[in-house]
């Protein structure tokens, strides 16, 4: 149920772009996801994952735009050994994190080729009962939300393709630990494929 709601949020936005009469774009998108979290509770360390989905999106004057994404993204960190024996602690050791995502992102078109984005992320945990904690609570949230800022650049390349870089935060875990809001920081580097639409025409 869940997964056909995220799906249909991200089909209606779809259907926006559509209805607005504005070149329609479509295409998917992967790379790496760099990941951990900071927190008591925590290593102070960036572990590598990864992130992949595919983009919706139009523009409604040139410079100004919106994307829609559906993303599938593994974020890892790693809890400190110290905890174990804590009534709201965790054992020790390296996490994997599976999420589904939903950005909603505004594009600033500063020129043909470079743009900057931001804008809000809900997540969806897929697998919240992996990791418990010693009360036999889950450890970490099913619902997030996260705030997103990055940038895409378009290559010379053929096919055309764009670089994008961003950095996500805001993802909270209450649970853990002392009890601070401990967290999740992703920094994500990869490339976008288009599928329907040239990149170009995202600053037409």
């Amino acid at each position: 149920m869940k997964s056909k709601i995220l799906f249909f949020i991200f089909s209606l936005g779809i259907s926006v772009s559509v209805s607005a009469q504005s070149p329609v774009l479509f295409g998917v998108r992967g790379g790496t996801n760099f990941s951990g979290a900071k927190g008591d509770a925590f290593t102070n360390k960036l572990y590598v994952g990864f992130d992949i989905g595919a983009y919706g999106g139009i523009n409604f004057i040139p410079e100004l735009g919106i994307q829609v994404e559906a993303l599938y993204q593994q974020t890892r960190l790693s809890t400190k050994d110290y905890f174990v024996n804590n009534g709201t602690g965790i054992e020790g050791g390296n996490k994997k994190l599976n999420y589904f995502s939903i950005p909603i992102l505004v594009r600033f078109n500063l020129s043909p080729e470079f743009s900057l984005i931001g804008g809000p992320q809900l997540n969806v945990l897929t697998d919240k009962d992996k990791y418990l904690l010693d009360n036999r609570n889950v450890a970490f949230k099913e619902r997030s939300s996260t705030w997103i800022a990055g940038f895409e650049f378009i290559t010379k390349s053929r096919p055309r393709v764009s670089i994008y870089g961003r950095v996500a935060w805001g993802t909270k875990i209450e649970n853990i630990g002392d009890g601070t809001d401990a967290k999740i920081i992703r920094m994500q580097l990869g490339i976008v494929l288009p599928i329907i639409g040239n990149e170009e025409n995202r600053r037409r």
